[in-house]
């Protein structure tokens, strides 16, 4: 939404649902675009994500107007879950990785186009500062585990005996705070689910030059690699193997690890993910018409 109302080239218009929250901060910018009924005319593009094809089901819509189902997680390739069964939808489809877009033509069900738009980040307030063997032991480990809290618990129990200082995170908390812990922690530790659209946290604490520690959740697979992070599996013996891996790391160690990671995480910029969106958006009649044919 931010990218479309920001080119000024689109009427926006967002329909809530009865159950919405209309006081989440997320919707707060966007509320003086909140349609109060559902009106779909000839030159529009209308967005589906998630379970949205519920309602849409419920609607009128002529079939020239182009569909565009965003896909942001590897879920929904899972048939037991409702998600599944709208793969095989006429749509335009938008995913935030090659991982996704990987996922979701192994189904067999869900067919080209899929264009992938990764996701972007904006800078931080926050400068780059290159860290030292000293700082693995003054400085906190932020575990970010509130979506796998029994692994992340345990992680943190044995890094405790290891006389590592963590700082753990066990809920989604404003993201303001988010990411001054992430500034004020060396090493950034990351329990993710096992499969991930994309996964941002880990990309927002290279591009803060920190030491990452994370799983291959597929949806990483893009930036986080051997050169860019210390990558355990998920179990408790990976993520303690990792951090002793790292608490023998020099000073020089970790900072080529920083440079990489801090590199690698400077190709993934709001702007890229706005222009390739937009050009999306602009052909996005032609393309629908095409799949028709």
């Amino acid at each position: 939404m931010n990218h479309a109302v920001q080119s000024k080239n689109w009427n926006v218009r967002v329909v809530f649902s009865e159950s919405s929250n209309l006081n989440d901060p997320l919707w707060q910018p966007f509320l003086p675009h909140k349609a109060t009924t559902w009106q779909v005319k000839k030159g529009d593009v209308v967005f589906i994500a998630g379970k949205d094809w519920a309602y849409f089901d419920t609607q009128q819509i002529d079939d020239s107007i182009p569909i565009i189902n965003l896909i942001q997680g590897i879920r929904h390739t899972d048939p037991t879950l409702p998600h599944y069964k709208n793969l095989s939808r006429k749509a335009l489809r938008i995913c935030v990785s090659n991982a996704v877009k990987k996922a979701l033509l192994e189904t067999g069900v869900c067919k080209e186009p899929i264009t992938v738009i990764q996701n972007g980040i904006s800078p931080t307030p926050y400068s780059f500062n290159a860290l030292t063997t000293q700082d693995l032991k003054n400085k906190s480990w932020l575990i970010v585990g509130y979506k796998n809290k029994k692994l992340a618990k345990d992680v943190a129990l044995k890094y405790a005996k290891l006389g590592i200082n963590t700082d753990f995170i066990d809920q989604e908390i404003d993201k303001a705070d988010f990411i001054k812990k992430m500034n004020d922690a060396a090493v950034v530790v990351c329990f993710p689910y096992v499969f991930e659209g994309f996964y941002l946290t880990a990309l927002e604490a290279m591009a803060m030059g920190k030491i990452v520690i994370c799983p291959d959740c597929k949806g990483n697979q893009e930036y986080c690699t051997t050169q860019t992070a210390l990558m355990p599996d998920f179990t408790t013996r990976g993520y303690v193997k990792m951090a002793k891996t790292l608490l023998n790391y020099s000073t020089a160690e970790l900072v080529t690890k920083q440079n990489n990671a801090f590199n690698k995480a400077a190709e993934f910029t709001l702007e890229e993910e706005q222009n390739t969106f937009l050009n999306f958006l602009q052909s996005a009649q032609t393309a629908w018409r095409n799949l028709k044919e």
